[in-house]
């Protein structure tokens, strides 16, 4: 394969420092993003000892020194932990559930645009190579071959308007990269009401290095006699879009209309 001369300056790679404190992040994520058994489980538990407490274990005389007092500071924090969910419960549970109700057709929809972009590209790419793919996504082999037989600077199957003159292929591709980085950032703008997934997935298509192998390339003009030079980084691309599909699948397909 023909190497990239651009590539030291493309890559970047993310400091390990900030994968620190992750783990405990995503746990606490899972715990207050929605109501989990065991806060459910502390509301009720708060529940019984608050009704048990007015009714009959404050009557209950004193056995052990200083046991009403320490009654009495339980079932004020018990009564302080029962108000709080009921707070959060109305006030940001059930809000942030009718947002993912009223926003997950959108997210779908541009989800359903980005891979569908893919795969309107991807027919172009056999018929423009001669190279029959035997799957939706290509494998890393056929896109070799396929690559191999598209010089960069021919005509690509898109005119301009109005002069209705045909892109080049590299022009094509970047096209393609923009309406695709396009969705994605008009996706970004809802990042509150993103789970983390979706945005990891999302950021990791948005930098992968196809896109910015096609930036490098798009201001200076390449001496490539053909696409070679893009088979490795595009199928990596092909593999984060299978993996937008199966969250789509998985998370946001029942919200498609």
């Amino acid at each position: 394969m023909i190497s990239c001369p651009f590539e030291a300056f493309i890559v970047n790679p993310p400091s390990p420092s900030k994968n620190k404190g992750m783990g405990k992040s995503k746990v606490m994520g899972r715990l207050f993003s929605k109501p989990s058994k065991i806060l459910i489980w502390c509301f009720w538990a708060a529940i019984i000892f608050i009704f048990s407490y007015d009714f009959f274990l404050s009557q209950i005389p004193e056995k052990i020194p200083g046991g009403n007092k320490f009654g009495s500071i339980f079932y004020k924090i018990c009564f302080a932990f029962v108000t709080s969910y009921i707070f959060y419960f109305v006030n940001v549970h059930l809000k942030k559930k009718d947002d993912k109700k009223n926003l997950s057709p959108y997210l779908a929809k541009k989800s359903i645009f980005i891979f569908g972009r893919l795969k309107g590209l991807i027919p172009e790419i056999s018929k423009a190579s001669g190279i029959t793919f035997n799957t939706t996504y290509p494998t890393r082999e056929e896109l070799l071959e396929a690559c191999k037989r598209i010089p960069p600077n021919s005509a690509a199957p898109m005119l301009t308007s109005p002069a209705n003159i045909h892109l080049t292929w590299t022009q094509y591709l970047n096209y393609h990269r923009s309406e695709v980085t396009g969705a994605i950032q008009k996706m970004f703008a809802l990042m509150p009401h993103l789970e983390s997934k979706h945005i990891k997935i999302l950021s990791d298509i948005d930098e992968c290095f196809f896109f910015k192998m096609l930036i490098a390339f798009e201001s200076i003009p390449t001496s490539n006699a053909d696409l070679e030079y893009l088979h490795d980084s595009f199928f990596k691309y092909t593999l984060l879009i299978k993996e937008l599909e199966s969250y789509y699948n998985e998370k946001l397909k029942s919200f498609s209309t």
